[in-house]
């Protein structure tokens, strides 16, 4: 009797201690590709007549870090926090604004990095496969640098701060290493949920900075990681 209730008093002790071998905390790097929208830079009226002429940045490869921690034991709901670097990248267009100017945006670049807090859930496909979808609130940092000499003459830039909503998902390749720490690496595709539409031209409302920067912002994403949970 008296080893019967050790034996279950072991038991009862070691489960906890169970429950907290399993991994719930991941870190992530990742590699980001970010395509950026076609949307309208500049205005020209010209003859009674409004010209509209779209630019849009070329694509960026930046690098990010993601933190993850699982709120309940199995993982399959967390909560986490990303940053992704800020990269720059010039305008790409050149050539007529209008029947009788032209223009090249190619001097001109922006520049473009994000933060936020996530929550995504993963779904067990096997035991070394997991497909996952969450949610980013990203908050998006635009910096646009103009030349010297195009408004002032040394030149200047100008930030915007853009806070969005991102759906994403992953699919993930745990390789594992024990039951401790698994090195893990996968793809993820992410989408903005919302965009900002510039206002178009009119006698009494020009172009505002602020809507043609959060304009270019960047539709999709699409990112390589490795990481480690533990």
């Amino acid at each position: 009797m008296r080893l019967a209730t050790l034996a279950t008093l072991a038991t009862l002790c070691s489960a906890p201690l169970v429950a907290e071998e399993a991994p719930r905390a991941k870190v992530q790097l990742f590699g980001e590709r970010t395509t950026f929208h076609k949307s309208p830079v500049l205005f020209v009226v010209e003859g009674g007549q409004t010209y509209t002429t779209e630019d849009q940045p070329k694509d960026q490869t930046s690098w990010g870090l993601r933190l993850s921690l699982g709120i309940d034991d199995a993982a399959t709901w967390n909560v986490e926090l990303a940053v992704r670097a800020k990269k720059k990248s010039p305008l790409t267009y050149s050539g007529p604004v209008s029947p009788t100017l032209t223009a090249d945006f190619t001097q001109q670049g922006l520049e473009y990095g994000w933060w936020g807090p996530g929550l995504s859930y993963a779904l067990k496909l096997g035991p070394a496969v997991s497909l996952s979808a969450g949610l980013d609130l990203r908050i998006e940092r635009f910096t646009a640098f103009m030349p010297a000499g195009v408004v002032v003459e040394e030149g200047y830039s100008e930030t915007t701060i853009y806070d969005r909503p991102w759906a994403r998902a992953a699919l993930t390749f745990t390789i594992p290493v024990s039951a401790r720490v698994k090195p893990q690496i996968g793809v993820e595709g992410s989408v903005a949920l919302t965009r900002k539409k510039v206002k178009t031209y009119s006698d009494t409302q020009y172009v505002d900075a602020e809507d043609m920067r959060r304009g270019l912002a960047p539709r999709t994403a699409f990112s390589f990681f490795a990481g480690i949970t533990f």
